[in-house]
């Protein structure tokens, strides 16, 4: 759940950024300042992940201790878990980019994209593991980077057993396609919008 949380934080956050700075008429004002508008994003979406780890990170401590739950994984495996989340993180930011991207020409995708976050709660296996649905659960594992990336963690601390290199490699190649084609759709989005004079409507 707390991974979910994590990497839905970003997907409604990247595109309400553009959907706010559109309604309150700066959003072209921003893209001829400097810093760019780009660099603008990506500092908000660096602070704003950093702050919503931290947050998660919090959560989770406190959850542990407060329903004293046992978790027996050794301490290499714990650092493989957060690499494994900031990887899932990664590719959740792809997709929050392709969203981001979308708001500059359709203005409101907010709902949009918290409509999917909370069916991807059930989608990916957050509150019920999922990989017992055979076929499907391949789907929408490649589908989700989350959905992977969440029965790779619960396999780890379940069983205390580190993640195979193919895993972690088909994940990372996952959430790096993720990436770039949520940055390609940005960066589309924004020069449509910048070329049809879109940027300062709302």
């Amino acid at each position: 759940l707390a991974t979910w949380k994590l990497c839905m934080f970003i997907v409604n956050d990247l595109p309400s950024f553009v959907e706010q700075e559109s309604r309150l008429g700066t959003l072209e004002n921003i893209l001829y300042l400097q810093p760019s508008l780009i660099q603008v994003f990506l500092t908000r979406a660096f602070a704003t992940s950093t702050k919503y780890f931290v947050e998660v990170s919090i959560s989770s401590i406190c959850l542990i201790i407060f329903y004293q739950i046992s978790i027996n994984v050794n301490i290499g495996n714990i650092f493989q878990v957060f690499i494994i989340l900031l990887i899932v993180f990664l590719g959740s930011c792809g997709f929050g980019l392709a969203l981001a991207g979308l708001t500059f020409t359709y203005k409101s995708v907010s709902s949009i994209s918290a409509l999917i976050s909370r069916l991807t709660l059930f989608i990916i296996g957050a509150l019920v593991p999922i990989n017992s649905l055979g076929l499907l659960f391949e789907v929408i594992k490649f589908a989700f980077p989350s959905a992977w990336g969440l029965d790779i963690v619960r396999n780890i601390v379940n069983s205390n057993i580190p993640a195979s290199t193919q895993e972690i490699a088909g994940l990372v190649i996952q959430s790096s396609i993720f990436l770039c084609i949520g940055w390609f759709v940005f960066l589309q989005g924004m020069k449509k919008a910048s070329e049809n004079g879109d940027l300062g409507t709302y």
